[in-house]
């Protein structure tokens, strides 16, 4: 069994530690153990179906880099950090959701309550403990001692890797802010010549909370990192469209150039739209039926920008927005899964771009 970088470094600085040769040799055979964490939201569909995927390519790929892996690592996935949720939010797909393609017409993209306990807020009870999932990966890194705990989230075009604008945390080891910063910028570069358009850093959340699920790892001077892509909530195959105004992060819309953000999402139309655009009315927000609910005050928290329903606009090639489509599977016992496509990341988007004269829209990001 191999051990831990992160442990074996412990062991060296502890005390009653071994003399410098006992440590040199701790070190030397020591491995670094990477733990990925997945489906903490359960609306956020994307990431255990990567994460089923990318354990069968691991174990069997002969391809260099996934050899190179195994030759040097220790990953250890967690596919569903929620699984009470994940079960609720397949079930709804199922019955509600299931070859619906026309993402501006969909019924509510989840149940109104899919955690067994809370909801979104699963994801800052790092400190408390309060929730069984935040104690279970807690304790598996406290088991295990991951040099990198990586947890994967969706909410924002097109694939964000966390670092936080500021203030940062002054009691996190200095190295391993700085780690986690070259972590990002690494990947960024890497993403950007491969061609992929929106992989950016920087310019999401600040670097002083440390409550969330992967903080146990930077609490304990290892690295919690995370990524965001901009997934659909459902399993289907849709379009969706990038507003700059509502998509906005350090005062930047996402389809802007920045120096952080080399790359944003292309302006110019590059595929055709694949179903007919039409005039559509307000829908109630995600969670909320029209039907069940008939509250106005529920239905006026809606997600959609308001359309005029006189004269349904075509896009045009010279407009702001951009459109992504971005499969995200969810599977269960109900049905076969749907892996996402090879090298698409964490839950990122196989993307096709088409840029609106007007009347653009994306979910609200959530983190």
């Amino acid at each position: 069994m191999p051990v831990s970088a992160l442990l074996a470094l412990a062991l060296a600085v502890s005390p009653g530690a071994p003399d410098v040769p006992g440590m040199e040799r701790i070190v030397g055979t020591a491995v670094p153990f990477y733990l990925l964490h997945g489906g903490l939201h359960s609306t956020e569909t994307g990431s255990p179906e990567m994460l089923m995927e990318l354990a069968y390519r691991l174990d069997v790929s002969n391809a260099p880099h996934v050899v190179e892996i195994r030759e040097k690592l220790v990953v250890l996935i967690n596919p569903v950090a929620e699984p009470d949720g994940r079960d609720r939010d397949v079930d709804w797909f199922y019955r509600f959701l299931k070859g619906k393609t026309d993402y501006d017409r969909l019924p509510p993209l989840s149940p109104p309550y899919w955690g067994h306990y809370v909801r979104h807020d699963n994801n800052r009870d790092g400190i408390q403990r309060k929730l069984a999932l935040t104690r279970a990966t807690q304790d598996a890194f406290l088991a295990w001692h991951p040099a990198v705990v990586h947890d994967l989230h969706e909410s924002i075009p097109l694939l964000t890797i966390w670092t936080g604008t500021g203030p940062f945390n002054a009691n996190v080891d200095p190295i391993t802010a700085v780690e986690i910063q070259a972590f990002a910028l690494n990947e960024v570069t890497a993403l950007t010549a491969f061609g992929m358009p929106g992989v950016w850093t920087w310019g999401f959340t600040e670097g002083w909370s440390q409550f969330y699920a992967d903080s146990v790892a930077t609490n304990h001077n290892a690295i919690g990192r995370g990524y965001e892509t901009f997934g659909n909530a459902t399993a289907e195959t849709v379009e969706r469209w990038i507003d700059p105004e509502r998509n906005k992060f350090a005062g930047r819309p996402v389809t802007e150039t920045d120096w952080y953000r080399s790359l944003p999402a292309p302006k110019r139309p590059l595929r055709k739209r694949r179903f007919p655009r039409v005039a559509r009315a307000t829908r109630p927000a995600r969670g909320f039926s029209r039907r069940r609910t008939g509250s106005p005050e529920l239905l006026a928290r809606s997600r959609r920008s308001s359309v005029s329903t006189s004269s349904p606009r075509r896009p045009s090639p010279t407009g702001n927005g951009t459109r992504s489509i971005s499969p995200a599977s969810a599977s269960s016992r109900h049905g076969p899964t749907r892996s996402l496509p090879a090298g698409s990341g964490c839950s990122s988007t196989r993307s096709g771009f088409l840029t609106p004269s007007s009347w653009t829209r994306t979910s609200a990001p959530e983190s």
